[in-house]
């Protein structure tokens, strides 16, 4: 009987979790296969973005039936909202224990590692618990925050809840789930069309299996669970995954977890033998002391800021860098600019749109025109091919105050200036609040950093990935040259530098497209036409 009861509670379980509803954004979208038996392909309440699916609305939360006496019920837990999120924050909830909630409500405010998002539902029930509350920090995707009941008679039953009470029963549905999420090839599913749709199709597996339980182990039973890129990565390093400890939901090994094992046998193989120096030790955070001469203070390090660290060092230390430079001279673009920004103080002056242009925007068009001229720029490296784009959308560095994010102005070669321009206010704008959405700040396919307001001659940019390259932009100054009649002028220069993946972008090519970058800005009115 407790076996029947088991089965029972499975195929509950996959059923409600894994079959698509009709109007669902999941329905007839491709996805890997499951084995024979499982439910639909995805979970209902998935979206489609432009770079994969994930589980956008909590309807994925997975149904049990605890061993006592607790009704059926879901487990609403922290959605995956960016490909680059494994923790989140709950800013606040829109619900309260005890709510009604209808189809579309806001469940909570989300804070990922780059925005901050809506937590939308897509089912019509009750909010019966709230595990988290507001304010908690640090939660990994897939760990439960909260209770969802379809009958309001069902809600007092999870007053005094204990999510560990059902742990015990889901932990078998967990480990299947896992299985499959690790590594759907070994299930002999069909493998996604691309490589972005495989790690995306991997990543909302992964958040479905988390639902179902928050146990932390990802070892039991002898099977090792890590996501197929970090399998990848740990054959061609020559590491074994036993050795590795995992970071990802329920202790997955994630790609990070790879690299970090490769830089400590690294540091290992170095200084064999030597026992570890008290050097090498963390530092303890120190209390700032008034008083003290030299005093400090050891700051928190954000979400944002750590997944920009890790990207970073993955930049400096996977991408072959090369870097080109050159000089543009500006002083037809500044008339140009002058010109138009004053037929567009007029216009606004008689009750039209107005506006102004910033060098930034005639960059920005430039660089777009650039990359349709010379389309092996606008490229990625996928590691088995060179993924070249037909789009050109081109990411642009802003500073906020939690750090420097890279909105995206989509489809720039076919843009106006005036168009540009609205779009890089709007960006920044939302950027600076917070309120980007992912579709917003991933996917370019070429990034544009500019510091020459700041009064910066030129730098050097690190390639943003998966891109292929990103221009760094510096001041425009008076410089003075060969007249060529046997004199000197001053004309206005301006300094840019081309950092590229040498993988992607040889170095002839790289130069082809500054010529062509330079081009355009020397003779603006080419980049129209």
């Amino acid at each position: 009987m407790r076996a029947l009861q088991v089965l029972g509670s499975s195929a509950r379980l996959l059923r409600g979790g894994y079959g698509a509803r009709a109007g669902s954004a999941v329905m007839g979208a491709a996805a890997p296969r499951l084995p024979a038996g499982w439910g639909g392909a995805f979970p209902s309440g998935c979206g489609v973005s432009r770079w994969g699916l994930f589980p956008w609305a909590a309807t994925a939360g997975a149904r049990a039936m605890s061993a006592g006496t607790l009704p059926e019920h879901r487990r609403i837990t922290m959605p995956k909202l960016s490909p680059t999120m494994e923790m989140g924050a709950i800013a606040t909830w829109r619900k309260a224990e005890g709510d009604a909630i209808d189809e579309n409500d806001v469940l909570a405010e989300i804070e990922t590692d780059k925005t901050m998002m809506e937590y939308t539902f897509s089912d019509t029930g009750y909010l019966a618990k709230i595990v988290l509350p507001s304010g908690a920090s640090d939660v990994k995707v897939g760990e439960l925050i909260g209770i969802f009941v379809e009958e309001e008679e069902d809600v007092a039953a999870f007053k005094d809840y204990d999510p560990s009470a059902e742990e015990s029963d889901v932990t078998e549905k967990s480990k299947e789930l896992a299985d499959i999420a690790a590594d759907p090839a070994d299930q002999g599913g069909e493998a996604a069309s691309t490589p972005a749709k495989q790690a995306s199709a991997s990543a909302s597996l992964e958040a479905d299996a988390s639902n179902v339980s928050t146990s932390a182990s990802s070892r039991s039973g002898g099977r090792i669970f890590a996501t197929p890129a970090a399998r990848k990565r740990a054959h061609e390093a020559g590491i074994r995954l036993s050795d590795i400890e995992g970071s990802g939901p329920d202790g997955r090994i994630v790609v990070a977890d790879v690299q970090h094992a490769i830089e400590s046998s690294d540091a290992i193989s170095v200084d064999s033998g030597a026992p570890p120096s008290s050097a090498s030790a963390p530092a303890s955070p120190v209390a700032v002391m008034d008083g003290e001469e030299g005093m400090y203070e050891d700051l928190e390090i954000s979400r944002f800021q750590k997944v920009s660290a890790t990207r970073l060092l993955q930049s400096k230390q996977t991408i072959p860098h090369y870097y080109l430079t050159t000089e543009v001279t500006m002083d037809t673009l500044l008339a140009l600019r002058t010109k138009q920004n004053a037929a567009l103080a007029a216009a606004a002056a008689k009750g039209g749109p107005g506006g102004k242009l910033s060098v930034n925007d005639f960059v920005i068009k430039a660089a777009a025109a650039a990359l349709r001229k010379v389309p092996e720029v606008n490229s990625q490296w996928n590691e088995t091919s060179i993924r070249r784009f037909k789009n050109v959308d081109v990411s642009v560095a802003v500073q906020t105050e939690r750090g420097l994010i890279t909105p995206i102005v989509t489809d720039a070669d076919r843009k106006g200036l005036g168009e540009i321009s609205a779009d890089i206010k709007a960006l920044a704008a939302k950027a600076r609040e917070g309120t980007l959405q992912p579709h917003e700040f991933i996917g370019g396919t070429f990034s544009v950093s500019n510091l020459g307001m700041f009064g910066v001659d030129s730098f050097a940019a690190i390639v943003n990935p998966p891109q292929a390259a990103i221009l760094a932009v510096g001041a425009s100054s008076p410089k003075v040259v060969p007249d060529g009649l046997g004199g000197y002028t001053t004309t206005t220069v301006m300094s840019v530098t081309l950092s590229c993946d040498h993988r992607v972008v040889d170095g002839a090519v790289g130069a082809r497209w500054l010529q062509a970058f330079k081009a355009h800005v020397e003779d603006p009115v080419s980049m129209i036409l």
